[in-house]
């Protein structure tokens, strides 16, 4: 019988390929780390490791009013591998089995996990039990602390992956019907496609990727000065609105990213915000769209919340 389980999140890599911080990016009225934190707090799991690096100040605030605790990788440049291994370092002593699942999969159905943990009672001499869908195994594997020392002593080139395979003969392998299971958020495109295994009644906005972003810039004549304007732009609009995500707004960060990228697209034409606005907004991005649409003049309201807009233009 399982006495005892905790979960281990992995939350302290740059987000290199996403162009903003993920762990902070809304999902719609909560953030990417809080749904995958409830995700476990559903499945009855309360023993919760959010292991960080990157960002730190801005997560711990965050985790601890979530009463979450958050544990330090000062090591977390080295990947996530070395983010795991301080996580398996500071579980509870009496933990039977632990979930690894990487802060960036937020749509994993709490279901999936009570079902892995109901077939880890009945095959207690399995070391891993992995879900899978379709053919393919997913997020996250179900680990017995029997695995710790192997863990703990390995420096393997293909990180946990080689790891667990060699562990194989011990491991077993569940059916779900979870497309969560395979979805993390390493890119705009995943963000765009996990609209439709979004569960609640919030609408996820669509918005470009950063290199999509660089290149309609660079269509504009004026050349290299307005991309790095417009960069600088962006990032001291992130970086406003990451901060504020972390005390308690929700902005959509991928807005604010590509809004201040696309800020001056038209520049050098006639009323060039609106200009940038008509494109975006062809192209299907209406959020990014009002927002370029606005950056030169807005109306604020001390009565509403500051939006992503609002960062851009200020």
């Amino acid at each position: 019988m399982v006495h005892k389980v905790s979960a281990i999140i992995p939350a302290a890599g740059y987000s290199s390929r996403m162009g903003f911080f993920k762990p902070l990016q809304s999902l719609g009225s909560s953030l990417v780390i809080e749904n995958t934190v409830n995700t476990f707090r559903r499945a009855g799991i309360e023993d919760i490791l959010v292991i960080v690096g990157y960002k730190s100040n801005l997560l711990i605030p965050l985790l601890k009013r979530l009463d979450v605790q958050a544990i330090f990788n000062p090591q977390y440049q080295h990947g996530m591998y070395s983010s795991i291994l301080t996580g398996v370092r500071a579980l509870p002593k009496d933990t039977d089995y632990f979930f690894l699942l990487p802060g960036d999969l937020p749509f994993v159905a709490p279901e999936s996990l009570e079902k892995i943990l109901a077939e880890a009672v009945k095959h207690g001499s399995m070391d891993i039990l992995y879900p899978s869908t379709q053919g393919k195994r997913g997020h996250p594997p179900l680990v017995s602390t029997r695995c710790c020392p192997i863990l703990l002593n390995s420096n393997p080139v293909g990180g946990l992956k080689e790891v667990l395979e060699n562990r194989e003969f011990s491991s077993l392998e569940l059916e779900v019907d979870d497309p969560g299971i395979l979805l993390d958020l390493d890119t705009a495109a995943d963000y765009q496609n996990a609209k439709e295994l979004w569960h609640s009644k919030e609408r996820l906005v669509a918005f470009p990727s950063s290199k999509q972003c660089l290149e309609l810039l660079r269509q504009n004549p004026y050349g290299e000065r307005l991309v790095l304007h417009c960069q600088e732009v962006a990032r001291v609009a992130l970086v406003m609105a990451e901060h504020l995500n972390s005390r308690g707004y929700r902005l959509n960060l991928g807005i604010v990213m590509a809004g201040g990228i696309l800020h001056d697209m038209a520049k050098g034409e006639a009323d060039h915000a609106g200009k940038g606005r008509e494109i975006i907004r062809n192209m299907g991005y209406v959020e990014v769209a009002e927002v370029i649409g606005s950056h030169m003049k807005i109306t604020f309201d001390r009565k509403k919340p500051l939006n992503e807009a609002t960062l851009v233009y200020l």
